[in-house]
């Protein structure tokens, strides 16, 4: 299968790589959307994620898809579901450093077993708009550890697509008084 890859600062290549093997308490997904992050480009500029790496480095993180395969051990999802992944979760890192990457027809989900890696989504939520369940996970994130208090005001730096989340997460928390500075 084809996979994008990393290999040099600025430079990204599409590889032929080996489909991805499934062990017991891995998933695979078919991958149907995956969106370029911010930190992506910083990865090509860079050569990788802190810098040029001996192996070729796989990208993408932002995605959705359908399983495809699932370990024996795994018993929380399902064959043929609709699925987002939470590419950090047990230490994975998929598009982050990791053999895995979303700009690929299937990815490897290691570890998926146990709840807090593959989440399964409605069908009707295009896959499109479910790509975007992380960068939207991130911008909760930081609008979670800034405790905001409805009334009060803020200040987002970015408007990018986190930063319009934190924006979207404020507003649902009552805080009506927010700039946006980009």
């Amino acid at each position: 299968m084809k996979q994008v890859n990393i290999h040099a600062p600025g430079r990204v290549e599409l590889d032929e790589v080996p489909e991805p093997t499934l062990g017991p308490k891995d998933a695979i997904v078919r991958v149907a959307a995956c969106g370029i992050c911010g930190s992506d480009l910083g990865y090509i500029s860079l050569g990788g994620v802190a810098g040029p790496t001996k192996e070729p480095m796989p990208i993408g993180h932002e995605f959705s898809g359908i399983v495809e395969a699932v370990g024996e051990e795994v018993t929380n999802i399902k064959v043929g579901a609709r699925v987002v992944v939470n590419p950090m979760s047990n230490q994975n890192q998929i598009g982050n450093g990791s053999r895995e990457g979303a700009f690929a027809p299937l990815v490897l989900v290691p570890n998926a077993a146990g709840g807090d890696a593959v989440f399964e989504i409605p069908d009707d939520l295009s896959m499109d708009l479910a790509a975007l369940t992380e960068p939207l996970s991130v911008g909760l994130q930081g609008v979670d550890r800034a405790s905001p208090v409805a009334g009060e005001k803020a200040v987002v730096f970015g408007a990018g697509p986190i930063g319009l989340c934190a924006v979207a997460s404020l507003r649902a928390r009552g805080i009506e008084d927010i700039i946006s500075v980009d």
